[in-house]
């Protein structure tokens, strides 16, 4: 999983051996905000939620479970809540839509940054201009 994260949003993602061994602390370390919790398992168990949600709130980021069960693809599952949406429920999708929506974090708040850092990022295919200065007119208009 850590390597499915690291190539699909381009960041540094590893699995948490330290923690997980000494405190039971979450499984993959290095989504910003996010407290990931893996399972692999041939039936869905519900506490699997519970240990998420009890890692997450040890740690102040919000929540998610990456799960597979056998022969089915890998799933999400988070707050509904830590996407944006102001209800508290659970929210199941596929692995890759939820990648895609922290992609989308990931890259805001790294545009974020460089703006606070006075770098200015234009989307690809955008360059930027500049005009002369205009010379104003004998009564000081422009």
């Amino acid at each position: 999983m850590s390597r499915i994260l690291r190539d699909e949003l381009g960041i540094e993602v590893c699995r948490n051996w330290q923690q997980q061994a000494a405190q039971g602390g979450v499984d993959i370390i290095g989504v910003p905000g996010w407290a990931i919790e893996v399972k692999r398992a041939k039936k869905w168990l519900h506490n699997w939620w519970l240990q998420a949600a009890e890692q997450a709130a040890r740690t102040g980021e919000k929540p998610v479970l990456l799960f597979r069960l056998d022969r089915k693809p890998w799933r999400a599952r988070c707050c509904a809540c830590s996407v944006g949406l102001p209800l508290h429920f659970q929210l199941e999708m596929d692995l890759m839509d939820w990648v895609s929506m922290v992609r989308e974090e990931v890259s805001d708040a790294a545009l974020v940054a460089g703006r606070q850092q006075g770098v200015q990022s234009l989307p690809e295919g955008f360059t930027t201009v500049s005009f002369p200065a205009q010379k104003k007119a004998g009564n000081g208009n422009l």
